[in-house]
């Protein structure tokens, strides 16, 4: 079984495979609880599904494990 990749996450998100870039930046959560990356993009797909509540969620707590990173802003 391959690792779970951010790159990955992206081309299911970006090929329009929502559920695939769910379950991966899942699994890239439960690799570290504190991946930026991931929690961003499940910000986003909570956006695109225009769940506020939970993308703002996502988006503090990217923000809170990378403070620095103006891509989270």
């Amino acid at each position: 079984m391959t690792a779970p990749s951010f790159d990955q996450a992206v081309e299911q998100y970006q090929a329009g495979d929502r559920a695939g870039a769910k379950g991966t930046a899942d699994a890239l959560l439960k690799l570290n609880e504190n991946d930026g990356a991931a929690l961003n993009l499940l910000s986003i797909l909570e956006q695109d599904r225009r769940e506020w509540s939970a993308a703002e969620n996502f988006s503090k707590r990217a923000l809170k494990a990378e403070p620095g990173n103006p891509i989270y802003l």
